[in-house]
């Protein structure tokens, strides 16, 4: 099963509009890094935060895994079979951030992970070579 929507608090965001609103992110981001000058450095990074808020509120992402993201770092949530935090190497695939966030929101908010949605998330794991280890 793929996950292609979420809605939540009223809104809804589809894996399409997530794309496109990652695409925006690291557009600022660049500008960040590489600014015109300072003025558009502090736009820029004023408007990465106010998005990466947004998109963090809408999918109660506790642990910053967005941004991780955007910093080449690895994931890390809670697994919903045993409840241990665990750490999940980056992959570059969207649809793999998409899914992780989907599930960190529904087991930060204690919804049960659909079995569809687990085992679609296994399976993009392994298709990108992810490691998943526990941490303490």
């Amino acid at each position: 099963m793929e996950i292609n929507r979420i809605t939540t608090l009223g809104l809804i965001i589809d894996y399409r509009e997530f794309k496109e609103i990652l695409g925006v992110l690291k557009m600022l981001q660049g500008q960040i890094i590489k600014p015109k000058d300072e003025k558009s450095k502090k736009i820029s990074q004023s408007n990465f935060d106010a998005i990466c808020e947004r998109l963090e509120e809408i999918f109660d992402d506790r642990d910053c895994n967005l941004r991780r993201w955007l910093m080449e770092q690895d994931f890390v949530c809670s697994n919903p079979d045993t409840g241990k935090n665990v750490s999940i190497s980056r992959s570059n695939g969207v649809d793999v951030l998409f899914t992780i966030l989907v599930c960190c929101r529904r087991v930060n908010n204690n919804i049960s992970v659909d079995p569809g949605t687990g085992k679609y998330l296994k399976r993009i794991l392994r298709r990108d070579r992810c490691r998943v280890h526990e941490i303490e």
